[in-house]
């Protein structure tokens, strides 16, 4: 989700604390213009940039929702990541003729 600038200025300037949440290692911003996007750094989103500025961030380390058969998948990108208990013991997906292992 994009939010203008005013609104972030605004929160920074009268808010005594801004929580933002977000995923630095999701997908990449993409601009229409490529060469703007090279001269201004748009393919940056908002978290790889305050990542880039030791910004202090927490990572959540717990996944809800994916089976641990299709989180294996993700587990190069971050760092450490667990299957919380609740999905380990989902039923089969029906109409599904093969398994992830």
């Amino acid at each position: 989700m994009n939010i203008d600038m005013q609104y972030w200025i605004y929160c920074l300037e009268f808010s005594p604390l801004t929580l933002i949440t977000g995923d630095h290692k999701q997908l990449k911003p993409s601009a229409t213009v490529y060469e703007l996007s090279q001269k201004y750094n748009l393919d940056l989103s908002l978290f790889e940039r305050m990542v880039n500025n030791h910004i202090p961030l927490k990572t959540l380390n717990i996944q809800h929702r994916m089976r641990p058969e299709v989180s294996k998948y993700v587990r190069h990108i971050y760092d450490r990541l667990d299957d919380h208990p609740t999905v380990q013991d989902r039923p089969n997906i029906q109409g599904m003729c093969f398994s992830f292992d």
